[in-house]
């Protein structure tokens, strides 16, 4: 069993790093979503045309459902720009983990040396592995839990019943992603495989499964906190959930780097 890490401790810490470069944190998240709102409407500017005519639809109401159909089709089959978005999507995903993950260690040197450091192809290898692994898990047991609820559900006309399924599902579906919640850290950090890097994420988080689970609920409730405060409130939340999300993992994981928070900071 890995030591206890606690919920509170990590968003307590994540505040802190934060308040230590909060500039160059919030400049950096947004130059993030710049680059990616920027790519988007080079890459599938269909996306930003789907917006415009469901927004359109919904203040014509002549617009009827064939015509908002047809308008629709036309702009969703460029498939290639959106399957090169999703690959591009998930190496700035890396940059941008890589980027907080160093910055919770106390390691972060440059942009530059954080790019050679990320940007290797055994990383980006395993890192895309990682994610359809991840994603094949979750996705895949989610469908069995939900076809077995639908099976109760049909089989009892027990409002308790079906409501008390529905619950277990959703706790089902955190407990899957706590446990593997630390597998794509483990790739960017250590250079592990993708297959090693679930199973090392499986083991050091046995037993902080309900830390986790609070964690990840406490870090909804600050990305809807931050949403509440628009752009301002997410420019602050964000990096303080990943900052907080690294620090969970340096601990859990015993990384050899010195923490960016001492015992006394936290």
């Amino acid at each position: 069993m890995s030591k206890e890490v606690f919920a509170t401790d990590a968003i307590k810490a994540g505040f802190q790093l934060f308040g230590k470069n909060w500039l160059r944190h919030i400049l950096f998240v947004l130059g993030y979503y710049i680059l990616t709102f920027v790519l988007q409407a080079l890459l599938n500017p269909g996306g930003f045309k789907a917006m415009y005519i469901i927004m359109q639809a919904r203040t014509n109401p002549g617009m009827n459902a064939n015509e908002l159909a047809m308008q629709m089709n036309q702009i969703q089959g460029n498939v290639l720009g959106r399957l090169s978005m999703f690959l591009i999507s998930i190496l700035i995903g890396m940059y941008f983990l890589g980027y907080f993950i160093r910055h919770a260690q106390n390691r972060f040197k440059g942009f530059g040396d954080l790019f050679k450091d990320v940007f290797t192809g055994k990383k980006i290898g395993n890192y895309f592995l990682a994610v359809i692994l991840i994603v094949l898990a979750v996705v895949g047991l989610s469908v069995i839990f939900a076809i077995l609820y639908f099976i109760l559900a049909a089989a009892t006309n027990s409002l308790f019943v079906r409501a008390i399924g529905f619950i277990l599902f959703i706790l089902f579906i955190f407990y899957l992603y706590a446990r593997l919640y630390f597998a794509l850290f483990f790739v960017l950090d250590k250079g592990a495989g993708a297959i090693d890097a679930i199973e090392q994420s499986w083991k050091k988080t046995k037993g902080n499964e309900g830390q986790i689970i609070l964690f990840l609920i406490l870090s909804i409730l600050l990305a809807i906190l931050g949403f509440i405060l628009f752009i301002i409130g997410l420019l602050v939340m964000i990096p303080v959930i990943y900052l907080a999300s690294s620090w969970f993992y340096v601990q859990l994981f015993d990384t050899e780097d010195s923490l960016a928070t001492s015992e006394e900071d936290v």
